[in-house]
């Protein structure tokens, strides 16, 4: 009976240090897992971090476009303006040119009546003349 008891000794002591090395096994996949979960959990903060990095540039970037949008427009409102003034210079020259042009259809009109005034004034002579 002393060897059953011993036997049994030995299968419970081989047992005992089965389970020691499956506990610690187990104690290390549950440190690696542990370690795997704060690396993963870690990247994702990284990841946020540069989500919220990219947020704000893009926010930059935004406010940076609107200004220039608006110094645009701004610009475009000096152009047409400027524009319009240069239309209504224009239209003032054209009017000048047509006075001008007008004023020297009026003088040339008025030398070639002077050149047939005296034809005129013969016959009428005659006419009164005779009355």
């Amino acid at each position: 009976m002393d060897d059953i008891v011993n036997v049994q000794k030995k299968n419970v002591n081989e047992i005992i240090h089965a389970l020691e090395r499956l506990d610690s096994v187990n104690e290390q996949a549950l440190k690696q897992k542990t370690k795997a979960i704060e690396e993963k959990q870690q990247a994702i903060e990284e990841k946020q971090q540069a989500i919220e990095e990219k947020d704000q540039i893009i926010e930059e970037k935004e406010k940076i476009l609107q200004e220039k949008t608006q110094e645009c427009l701004e610009f475009k409102k000096k152009c047409l303006f400027l524009e319009e003034q240069l239309l209504n210079s224009k239209q003032i020259t054209y009017e000048e040119e047509e006075n001008q042009a007008i004023l020297k259809n009026l003088q040339w009109n008025t030398k070639g009546v002077w050149k047939f005034i005296p034809l005129l004034v013969i016959p009428i002579y005659f006419l009164i003349k005779k009355m």
